[in-house]
């Protein structure tokens, strides 16, 4: 259990050179966090906060409570606690796209949709999109350049493992249709990239109207993902 007073903590830093502790965040989700933490401000201007209870896939218990806040307020004094959601499986990172829709959990990699929290009706909420790893195919055996540390394990091993481990951190594009997954156990180690826009999408009945299609994969070993440009050339960073 987190000890009396844990909790996330807010701190400004606008006044350079003489940070100021402002509050603690202690909601279900906060009050023991660690990578389970990420933050965007949507082209709109709204600022989406999300905070997560931390936890190993095989070594925790789900449900896994995480709070979402809408830090929009310029003066980061104001925080609006908005919902808490429990992911139904462990999560160890969280991630939110760009457009504040979609948050992404992994091992294993999971998504739910949180717009409706924005659109003032108190009958909607978020909605559990489902485990994006127990939908998209994988290989048992990565492909080069390198070999996966299991590859020489028994056939009924590598079975196991693959693909419900793909990813450590996903990183999403602004949209949060494409996914770059960051592998980092070393039965597991790849980076993906996946496009998910058919498997987000969903019938009338609430079904996905795809499958997770994966684009590319690539053996070596990382831990989290970052997307940047560089001389106008865009980049992956694993």
């Amino acid at each position: 259990m987190p000890e009396p007073g844990a909790g996330v903590a807010v701190v400004s830093v606008s006044n350079a050179g003489v940070p100021r502790h402002v509050a603690n965040l202690r909601h279900p989700g906060s009050t023991a966090a660690l990578e389970t933490i990420h933050a965007v401000t949507t082209p709109e201007g709204r600022s989406i906060l999300v905070v997560g209870q931390y936890g190993n896939q095989g070594l925790s218990t789900p449900p896994k409570p995480m709070d979402v806040y809408d830090v929009s307020d310029p003066d980061c004094t104001k925080f609006e606690h908005k919902a808490t959601f429990n992911w139904p499986e462990n999560i160890h990172n969280l991630t939110i796209s760009e457009n504040g829709k979609y948050v992404f959990a992994t091992m294993p990699l999971q998504a739910i949709d949180i717009s409706a929290l924005w659109d003032d009706d108190p009958a909607t909420g978020i909605e559990y999109l489902g485990n994006v790893d127990a939908a998209m195919e994988g290989p048992v055996v990565a492909p080069g350049p390198y070999a996966d540390a299991d590859d020489n394990l028994p056939a009924e091993v590598q079975q196991a493992q693959h693909p419900t481990l793909t990813s450590h951190e996903a990183w999403p594009t602004p949209d949060g249709r494409t996914l770059y997954l960051g592998g980092v156990t070393p039965a597991f180690e790849l980076f993906t990239i996946v496009d998910v826009g058919e498997w987000l999408d969903r019938d009338a009945l609430g079904n996905p109207k795809g499958t997770p299609r994966v684009i590319s994969q690539r053996s070596g070993r990382g831990h989290s993902v970052r997307t940047a440009t560089i001389d106008g050339v865009p980049y992956v960073l694993h």
